[in-house]
């Protein structure tokens, strides 16, 4: 869950490391979003702007 920094300014973040891509993943983040199950899923293109045909969904699961 996301909480506010108690100054101004920019919140808090932690950086993940994607197993599958652990460098890049190669594609630009155009959204994301959470399941009624709490799931998060990433919307990605490798066209940078509002145009083509390249779109991908990653949903994000926790690997031990």
């Amino acid at each position: 869950m996301a909480k506010p920094a108690a100054a101004p300014g920019l919140w808090p973040f932690d950086e993940i490391a994607l197993k599958s891509y652990p460098n890049d993943v190669g594609h630009y983040l155009k959204g994301f979003g959470q399941d009624n199950d709490g799931e998060i899923y990433l919307t990605l293109t490798s066209v940078l702007g509002p145009t083509g045909t390249t779109g991908k969904v990653f949903k994000l699961v926790e690997v031990n």
